[in-house]
């Protein structure tokens, strides 16, 4: 039989395991990728159009493979493996340029931060409370020293105290406020106006020179309202009356207070002086001596006059007088430690002539004998020394 021409149209079909037909218009070349066998890239005979993403090819059991022949034996010694190339760091970069070995940051120094926030933290703690007792400190001490001068200013001037004001100044203010704003709601006269503070200051004046005087003024002025106004006008007076008479008997205890007070300083100060002379009599007491008695009686005024205040002296001079007193205080430890070691010179010296005395030459010889207690003194005791 004639075989028949095959069509141009026609292409051959491609054998099982042939390659695909070529495209007329071929895509880039992908990436080489691993080797696979012919199969994977076709799922049949017939070609199969590219999908978008390959399928993944099933897993395949590799062939085992051959072993390699072993490498034929050398005379050279082996050769030492070169080290692995190591990428440049950036410590080894910061070397090259400041010529310092720059070591790494360890896990450490990356929690140094928290170290140093955490001690500035404990340390603020402690200096906050450090400040902070010292603070309670200055304002117990400021309350200590605002009460002492609120005691002294008490008995000072009793109207300037915190006691005064709170118990005679604070009602009366509180009155005068009250009469005001009374008056000032009340009509005066025929009810062209009304009250005001002048009203009330007047009133009270008034009352004060002539109380029977002030309820005909304020029956004038606020009519039938009158007897609310000279209520008020003499609770005001009541309240002052109560501060004046406050002051008065103040003063009357604070003179009872301070002479009692001058009393008790008197003993403290006359027992104090006899104690000291009952234990030192060589020292505060010149009554058998009669060069020193005065001298010291004399000293004495200055001090009391000094201490205790004097009628006869002006400011100037008890300034003075206490200047001196300062002075001789100053002198007496340096004195009396002079006197004290001259009365131990003396005493020693009082023996060294008593020995002397007692003591008698040995006959023919010349040399000092022994005292009268029978001890070796002089050169003799020195040759016994010596031997």
């Amino acid at each position: 039989m004639a075989n028949k021409p095959t069509e141009p149209s026609q292409q051959p079909k491609p054998s099982a395991g042939g390659l695909p037909p070529q495209p007329t218009s071929k895509p880039p070349p992908a990436a080489p990728g691993p080797k696979k066998d012919i199969d994977s890239y076709f799922g049949s005979d017939s070609p199969q159009p590219k999908p978008a993403e390959p399928p993944k090819a099933p897993a395949q059991t590799p062939a085992p493979k051959e072993p390699e022949a072993a490498p034929a034996k050398s005379d050279q010694p082996p050769s030492e493996p070169k080290p692995a190339e190591s990428k440049t760091s950036v410590p080894d970069v910061l070397e090259g340029i400041i010529g310092t070995p720059v070591q790494p940051k360890s896990q450490k120094t990356s929690e140094a931060p928290a170290e140093q926030l955490r001690s500035a933290y404990e340390r603020v703690k402690t200096e906050l409370g450090n400040t902070r007792k010292q603070f309670d400190e200055r304002v117990k001490q400021l309350e200590a020293e605002n009460a002492k001068l609120s005691e002294s200013l008490k008995y000072a001037d009793y109207t300037r105290s915190p006691e005064y004001e709170q118990q005679y100044v604070t009602p009366l203010k509180k009155r005068l406020e009250a009469a005001y704003a009374l008056a000032k709601r009340l009509p005066v006269g025929d009810g062209d106006r009304t009250g005001t503070p002048d009203d009330i200051n007047d009133l009270y004046q008034l009352w004060r020179r002539n109380p029977a005087s002030a309820i005909n003024a304020a029956r004038e002025k606020f009519d039938a309202a009158a007897q609310v106004i000279i209520d008020q006008v003499s609770g005001i007076a009541e309240a002052e009356n109560e501060a004046a008479g406050a002051v008065e008997s103040f003063k009357t205890q604070a003179q009872e207070r301070d002479s009692k007070r001058q009393e008790r300083i008197r003993h403290i100060w006359e027992s104090t002086i006899s104690e000291q002379v009952e234990q030192r009599p060589d020292l505060f007491r010149f009554d058998e001596d009669p060069e020193l008695k005065p001298v010291s009686e004399k000293c004495a005024a200055y001090a009391d006059a000094a201490f205790l205040g004097a009628e006869s002296l002006s400011e100037e001079e008890l300034v003075k007088v206490r200047a001196v007193v300062r002075n001789m205080a100053a002198s007496f430890g340096p004195l009396a430690h002079d006197r004290a070691r001259l009365q131990k010179r003396v005493k020693d010296l009082e023996e060294i002539v008593k020995s002397y005395q007692t003591s008698t030459p040995s006959a023919g010889t010349g040399k000092t004998g022994e005292s009268a207690s029978g001890k070796k003194i002089g050169l003799e005791a020195i040759d016994d020394y010596f031997k």
